[in-house]
């Protein structure tokens, strides 16, 4: 395919057929791509102020790292098997799918988020908004992240992994089932009535958190620390491999059973 490397192409005309072009730090601005082919096209830091995308795109494998897209109108448009490291997106992503994107120090935290969909996607060192509208995530991995007072509550979230990020004082939606959470503090979180069948929590802090009546006899944890939490009625599984208890009411507790 063709290779456009460092070349001031503003307001310029393209061929229709840009399938497989390439265009490395090129000044795109003001380019009107509606009626383009941009099938496999590769935009690589390049600035793409006001670009005019064709409607409802469905962007594969672009890399639009680094990139300036603050001025488009990207509401329904699709991005599959993608890179968006510190992309700069419009407020405006309602309706946005991120199927299997690679999503780097991406800051959402002034998005609108509704009705979007995260699937496969690996977000790192990125923000949410605080208050992230009815958006889905499922099989994503969330790693480094500081959601701490986020409000997810209207989300919902499947088999999704949660990885050395803080979520302290985050809202929850009421069902996990499946979600791991590995090297996560967790504070301030009612967990009274959410669904925790066949979730992991390995190595994570639990602080604060109300685990009354919460039945994790399903869930596996291993190495996590419990401090200052409520556990009344609550059902433990059997394995409790390296985790601690501090300065929890654990009366009537029966461990007769359990690996600790």
């Amino acid at each position: 395919g063709r290779i456009f490397t460092k070349c001031q192409l503003r307001e310029a005309k393209l061929p229709q057929n840009l399938s497989t072009t390439q265009f490395l730090q090129c000044d795109l601005s003001l380019c009107d791509l509606r009626s383009n082919d941009i099938t496999d096209t590769v935009f690589t830091r390049s600035k793409m102020d006001d670009v005019q995308f064709p409607q409802q795109a469905v962007f594969v494998q672009k890399d639009f790292s680094h990139q300036d897209l603050s001025n488009q109108k990207l509401s329904g448009y699709k991005f599959n098997e993608s890179k968006l490291d510190e992309t700069k997106l419009p407020q405006d992503l309602t309706g946005c799918h991120f199927t299997t994107c690679e999503l780097k120090k991406q800051d959402f935290s002034q998005c609108c988020l509704s009705g979007s969909q995260f699937s496969g996607s690996e977000l790192t060192e990125t923000t949410l908004p605080q208050d992230a509208e009815d958006c889905k995530l499922s099989q994503c991995k969330i790693s480094h992240c500081d959601l701490s007072q986020c409000n997810l509550s209207l989300c919902k979230l499947s088999e999704v992994q949660f990885v050395e990020t803080k979520l302290e004082g985050t809202k929850l939606p009421q069902d996990l089932n499946s979600c791991e959470f590995t090297q996560c503090t967790v504070s301030q979180q009612d967990f009274s009535k959410t669904k925790l069948g066949n979730c992991k929590f390995s190595s994570c802090t639990l602080l604060r958190c109300d685990l009354g009546q919460i039945d994790f006899s399903q869930c596996k944890l291993s190495g996590c620390q419990f401090s200052d939490c409520k556990l009344e009625g609550t059902k433990l599984p059997q394995d409790l491999s390296g985790c601690q208890f501090a300065q929890c009411d654990l009366s009537q507790f029966d461990f007769s059973q359990c690996k600790l």
